[in-house]
C-alpha cells in the first residue's frame, strides 16, 4: 500500500467533509508514493512515538491529533513538534493525522464512545453523538469511569436524575457554550472533556472525562478499520501522570 492509498482509505470512512474548518488532516510528512507496510497508531506525534516507530520497523505513524495545526513557518529542534518532525523525516517515516473527521464519522470516536457506554440509536450530529440510554446520572458516570478506566467529574446536582438521551463530544468540548446549549435542548446530559469551572455551575447535568481517556480509543477504532490492510502497533503516550500526595 502507498502512503496516499492509506490516507485515502482512512478518508473513505472518515471523509474530509466532516472536518472542522480550523482542523488539519491528511499527510503531514512523507512521500505520497512511498510504500508502507506497518503503522504506529497514537494520539499525538511525539519524539517518543517516532522512536517507537523506528524500534518497531514501522514506516508510517497515524495520529489523531495533527502534527501541525497551522501554517508551518519553521521546523527546528527548538520545540517538540520540530524535533518529532525532524526525527520522522530522518528515519523516512511518513505521518498521517486524522482528527475531527475521525471524531465525527459514524464509525469514529464519538459514535464508538456512545456504543461503549451502552448507547443505542446513535446519531452523529453537531460535532458529537446523541444516543439513547436508560440510567441515572450517577450510574452513567460510574459506567464511563469503569469502561474508560479513569476518574470522571459529575455535576453535583441531582445525581438520581433519569437519563434517557445523552450527548457526547470526545476530547475538548468543554469550552464551547454552543455545545452545552445543544445538549441542554436535545439531551439529558452532556459528556465531554476540559469543562470550564463555571459550566458545572451553569448546567446541572454534565460529566467530564479526561481528554486523553476519551480519545485514546482512536487507536482501537483505527486498528479495527485497518484490519487486513496493513500491520499496526499501538503507542499509548499519555502526557501526564495523576499523582496524589
Amino acid at each position: 500500500m502507498k502512503v496516499s492509498e492509506l490516507n485515502d482509505f482512512i478518508y473513505s470512512f472518515a471523509p474530509s467533509s466532516l472536518c472542522s474548518e480550523w482542523d488539519n488532516t491528511g499527510i503531514m510528512i512523507g512521500d505520497p508514493s512511498a510504500d508502507v507496510s506497518k503503522a504506529v497508531l497514537c494520539l499525538d506525534v511525539t519524539e517518543g512515538a517516532v522512536k517507537f516507530a523506528v524500534q518497531n520497523g514501522a514506516d508510517v505513524i497515524i495520529s489523531h491529533h495533527p502534527l501541525f495545526y497551522s501554517d508551518v513557518k519553521s521546523i527546528t529542534v527548538c520545540d517538540r513538534v520540530g524535533r518529532a518532525a525532524l526525527e520522522a523525516i530522518k528515519n523516512g517515516i511518513a505521518v498521517l493525522s486524522h482528527h475531527t473527521n475521525m471524531d465525527n464519522s459514524p464509525v469514529g470516536l464519538n459514535a464508538t464512545f456512545a456504543s461503549m457506554c451502552g448507547g443505542t440509536d446513535i446519531e452523529t450530529i453537531s460535532d458529537g453523538a446523541l444516543f439513547n440510554v436508560d440510567t441515572t446520572l450517577l450510574s452513567l458516570a460510574k459506567k464511563i469511569s469503569e469502561t474508560f478506566k479513569t476518574c470522571v467529574k459529575v455535576s453535583s446536582g441531582n445525581k438520581d436524575k433519569q437519563i434517557k438521551k445523552a450527548f457526547v463530544v470526545t476530547g475538548c468540548g468543554g469550552r464551547e457554550r454552543s455545545l452545552f446549549e445543544f445538549a441542554r435542548l436535545n439531551a439529558d446530559v452532556y459528556i465531554t472533556g476540559e469543562i470550564k469551572h463555571n459550566c458545572f455551575l451553569d448546567y446541572d447535568s454534565v460529566i467530564e472525562i479526561p481528554h486523553y481517556s476519551s480519545e485514546i480509543i482512536f487507536c482501537d477504532v483505527t486498528e479495527k478499520l485497518l484490519k487486513g490492510k496493513i500491520e499496526v502497533v499501538k503507542y499509548f503516550n499519555k502526557p501526564f501522570d495523576e499523582v496524589k500526595f
